[in-house]
């Protein structure tokens, strides 16, 4: 630890800022090396704040990963907040690592976690902190590599100027062969030989349009115009660029980084600004080849998910055509359920968490998940941890699922319908119907679940006012299943995102959205639920970043300059800086942007003039302008619908998924708004009665034989009109059934990710473990010939009967309960003394009580001491830190009979000041099975216990006391 930087940190900015405990990096089972003999440095950034970085699953398994191995360092950071800030400034402070207190200036790999598009200000923000240059092409040997992965690096063209490398793809492996090939290439070039005073390097610029062949002719250009060379290349319209070193074999700054910079554009699934081109992304095929996290962090302080999270699968089988997630990370991969198994005891084990999180983007659909909670079942009783299932699709939920998740504790239940009607469904292939939702809802409520959260989007593709007044219709008919359950509405804004069916459609505009929001607002207002929407400001950024080419870099260092930062969080967000930055690139007229309006300085401007004094004005960073209006570039990245011909600026990623594929998607959700935008294929033969009735009578009314033959008329005009409907609507359905694309674990419909060599589906195994595998061709949505694509598919087979291998009807591989018919299970059902069918509440404080009355409880009071570092957590969160070590180690802790949430029999002395130190705290526990006899087991205990709480946190003593013993008994001044 660099032990004079953090006694600054305690003498001078600790005691100053809230939660200090954020900065000191006490959490469980961070991993601590020797920061000066590590041949490899790295720091894993997450660009924004600690509670929500700390949640973040797959930042824990890089800094598992990269850990694992010897020779490299991983030590992690997040954005600080503003008092941090604020105090560290004041000081002349750096950004620095949690574990070893080292400023992020001297490591030699920073990676940033693109999770969001809202973060990236931030990242600029991190590394103005760090007195790193913003721009790459002003970092010299000195500075560290800036790298960033994640699902927003599937489009990275709006970092392109702050990036040095991109991981796209699964990044456990590409990251580990990044830190190799720098670690190969610093003991080839030692940095005490590479001349540290080289100036800016010197490439040749290539581009689609101009090419320089000879390196010399380009220096000269340079040399004659060295201010502008850099900042006047103009990048608006170019999705391709290579620069090439004029002299690969010098050793000046400059090339050794461009030199590393080639070596790693090398490596798969890895993008180099200025170098790659064409990027496959990065793919581990199994998922079981990789080692899971071997230790879990454990956060000293509550964060946004306090709880052991794995992952179970990865890759989404569902096909939701607006869905990002469900394309970037196919094919559906799966890890074996033993492994699954002993991931969880070990992360338990190590952890001392409540509860277990089965994560993946749809963990109802993974193949063994009834067998998996089966097999976990007697592990989590006997522990009391409880199960969490963060995405759930509708129709997936089985009865067994519910029974075990309800058992320990009920947590929220999330659901996501997506969109009010099931037209809308249909066509943003959301495959679930109404009765589904109402049958799962109504199988919540009788398993006691009183909280329900529903996720809906609006500004969807063909979307129409009478789908958003089907979310009414919906909630009211989920109220009259329980008037007492508490609904959540959360709404967000459709964002067409790259690289799904849905990137060529426009997006709505902050209005149109807007009055969606309070229509919305205004039919619900009624129904006593909690309503909750997305900023249509906020989706608007997402949508100019997301879909952003090259030149939207300049766009968010402009708004960063403009005081962009913090734009995740709603209070903080500065809305009229991106405006303003739009604003200042547009050509009207009517606008200038005002350069002194935003008197921006560097907040480390004393200590680093070379970095901030480069002078971006002096290269004409900003000085390239649009060609168009405010409007029109609005137009251009997000309110005009795309050609299907149109490059597209993230075209040269390839996520494995064929552009054809997603295009005949495009064309099915077209086609299925003509098929259901007037809803009349669903009229009942009761329409075409009475309309034709009415008419028939108006004849003769008096007549009795003409009333007799009107009646055999108009007998005979329903039936032909109920056939004719009946036709008609079975076409119409049969035809909507066609443009619905199937879960790919019941039919593959080569998208392009499987070759069924190396790559294969994964099949629904519920029920029987029966496979079925139907290959649908989508080019004939297309008109696209087949057989140019090597082979793969010959069109001809479409009319082949044995095209569509069916093994077994579909429906009987997917397992789904029905609500009607639960006395059919295979539930055992318990009756009180009164003959009726006991509750689950019964049951379970029943079981608890027989516990209770066989086991041996027991009362100890603990005595522990505070210090140190320890000092900056709160009493709270100290409580929380024994909690976990007593469950770690094995000490079983009795708890109160609730079935709702179980609480552990536990009492505290009370709370001491905060910062302030101790040496005399007290716990009374009630425990299970302690050996109050054994005077050498106390002193055992202890010992284990003080092994698993972090430093500063110790047990002084375990002393066993009567039953009746409580707190208030306690005489400080008497025990030792």
């Amino acid at each position: 630890m660099n032990k004079s930087f953090y006694n600054i940190l305690k003498e001078k900015i600790l005691p100053y800022v809230q939660k200090p405990s954020r900065y000191i990096g006490i959490e469980s089972n961070a991993v601590r090396k020797d920061f000066h003999l590590a041949e490899l440095k790295y720091a894993i950034a997450f660009p924004d704040f600690y509670e929500l970085g700390m949640s973040h699953i797959g930042m824990e398994i890089i800094y598992d990963i990269l850990n694992s191995n010897d020779d490299i360092l991983c030590e992690r950071v997040y954005l600080p907040y503003q008092d941090m800030i604020a105090k560290l400034v004041e000081n002349k402070l750096p950004l620095f690592s949690l574990e070893s207190k080292e400023p992020l200036k001297n490591f030699d790999v920073i990676g940033f976690s693109l999770q969001y598009e809202l973060s990236y200000t931030n990242i600029l923000y991190m590394l103005e902190l760090s007195s790193i240059p913003i721009l790459s092409f002003q970092r010299d040997l000195n500075d560290p590599f800036i790298g960033a992965g994640g699902p927003c690096a599937f489009n990275p063209l709006p970092l392109n100027d702050f990036i040095d490398f991109f991981i796209v793809g699964d990044g456990e492996n590409t990251v580990v062969e990044i830190c190799k090939t720098i670690i190969k290439a610093k003991k080839k070039y030692p940095k005490e030989e590479i001349n540290k005073n080289a100036e800016i390097d010197i490439y040749t610029y290539n581009t689609n349009t101009d090419a320089y062949s000879d390196a010399d002719q380009l220096l000269k250009i340079v040399k004659s115009d060295e201010n502008n060379a850099l900042g006047n290349m103009k990048r608006s319209d170019i999705y391709k660029q290579n620069y090439k070193l004029k002299d690969m074999e010098s050793k000046n700054c400059g090339q050794f980084r461009q030199y590393i910079k080639e070596k790693i554009s090398k490596i798969d699934g890895v993008y180099v600004p200025g170098i790659s081109q064409n990027i496959k992304k990065s793919i581990i095929y199994d998922l079981n080849s990789i080692n899971y996290i071997n230790k879990p962090l454990v956060p000293a302080i509550e964060t946004v998910h306090n709880r052991f999270s794995v992952e179970i699968a990865r890759g989404c089988s569902s096909g939701c055509r607006f869905c990002q997630a469900g394309y970037i990370y196919r094919p559906v991969r799966e890890r074996k359920k033993e492994i699954i198994i002993d991931i969880i005891k070990n992360g338990i084990d190590k952890t001392g968490f409540e509860e277990i999180s089965l994560s993946s983007l749809s963990t109802g659909d993974y193949s063994e998940i009834e067998s998996l909670i089966n097999n976990l079942s007697e592990f989590t009783n006997e522990k009391l941890i409880s199960f969490s299932f963060p995405s759930m699709r509708i129709g997936s939920l089985s009865e067994n699922i519910l029974q075990k998740t309800s058992e320990i504790k009920k947590t929220n239940f999330t659901l996501a319908p997506e969109a009010g009607t099931e037209r809308l469904r249909k066509i943003i292939n959301k495959n679930i119907s109404e009765e589904d939702l109402l049958s799962e809802v109504r199988y919540l409520v009788l398993k006691g679940f009183n909280k329900l959260k529903l996720y809906f989007m609006i500004g969807l593709p063909y979307e129409r006012l009478s789908d958003i007044e089907g979310v009414k219709d919906l909630i009211v008919k989920i109220k009259k299943i329980s008037k007492q359950l508490n609904i959540t509405v959360n709404v967000n804004n459709f964002v067409p995102k790259p690289h799904t069916p849905f990137q060529w459609h426009p997006m709505n505009t902050e209005d149109e959205l807007n009055f969606k929001i309070n229509y919305l607002r205004h039919l619900l207002k009624h129904l006593n639920v909690n309503f909750k929407y997305q900023d249509p400001k906020v989706s608007f950024i997402e949508g100019l970043i997301s879909r952003g080419d090259m030149f939207t870099s300049k766009i968010i260092y402009r708004a960063y300059l403009n005081g962009a930062k913090f734009d995740s969080e709603r209070k903080y967000f500065n809305f009229k800086a991106w405006i303003d930055a739009l604003k200042s690139f547009s050509d009207d007229d009517e606008y200038e942007y005002d350069e002194d309006k935003y008197n921006y300085y560097s907040l480390n401007k004393t200590n680093n003039e070379k970095l901030y004094n480069y002078n971006i004005k002096k290269n004409n960073y900003f000085n390239e302008k649009l060609t168009c209006t405010y409007n029109e570039l609005l137009n251009k990245y997000l309110y005009i619908q795309k050609d299907l011909k149109e490059i597209l600026p993230w075209d040269f990623i390839d996520i494995m998924v064929d552009k054809e594929y997603l295009k005949s998607e495009f064309k099915k959700s077209f086609e299925l708004n003509k098929l259901t935008i007037y809803n009349n294929y669903n009229y009942s033969a009761a329409h075409f009665n009475s309309n034709n009735t009415s008419g028939v009578k108006n004849i003769n009314e008096d007549d009795s034989n003409s009333n007799a033959l009107n009646d055999d008329i108009t007998n005979n005009k329903f039936r032909l009109n109920c056939d004719l409907h009946n036709n008609i609507n079975n076409n119409i359905e049969k035809e909507i059934k066609d443009k619905i694309t199937e879960n790919c674990r019941k039919i593959c419909y080569i998208c392009g990710v499987c070759d069924f060599k190396t790559v294969k589906p994964v099949y629904s195994s519920k029920s029987e473990n029966n496979k079925i595998h139907k290959k649908i061709n989508y080019n004939e949505y297309n008109n696209y010939n087949e057989n140019s694509r090597n082979g793969n598919f010959d069109d001809s087979q479409n009319n082949d009967d044995n095209f569509f291998i069916d093994i077994k009807n579909a429906d009987d591989n997917i397992n789904i309960m029905n609500i009607n018919d639960i006395k059919d299970t295979n539930i055992n059902y318990e009756v009180n003394i009164n003959g009726k069918e006991k509750n689950d509440e019964e049951i379970y404080c029943n079981k608890l009580s027989n516990k209770s009355i066989e086991s041996n409880d027991s009362k100890i009071l603990i005595k522990y001491s505070k210090k140190d570092d320890i000092k900056y957590l709160g009493h709270l969160e100290t409580i929380k830190v024994l909690l976990r070590a007593l469950r770690i180690s094995n000490i079983k802790i009795s708890y109160t009979q609730s079935k709702f949430s179980p609480k552990p029999k536990v009492s505290f002395s009370n709370p001491i000041p905060f910062m302030t130190e101790s040496d005399s705290l007290y716990i009374i526990a009630t425990v299970n099975n302690w050996d109050n006899k054994n005077d050498s087991f106390n002193d055992s205990v202890k010992t284990k216990l003080n092994n698993k709480l972090p430093e500063g946190l110790k047990i002084v003593e375990i002393i066993n006391v009567e039953s009746n013993f409580k707190i208030k008994d306690i005489n400080l001044m008497s025990i030792n």
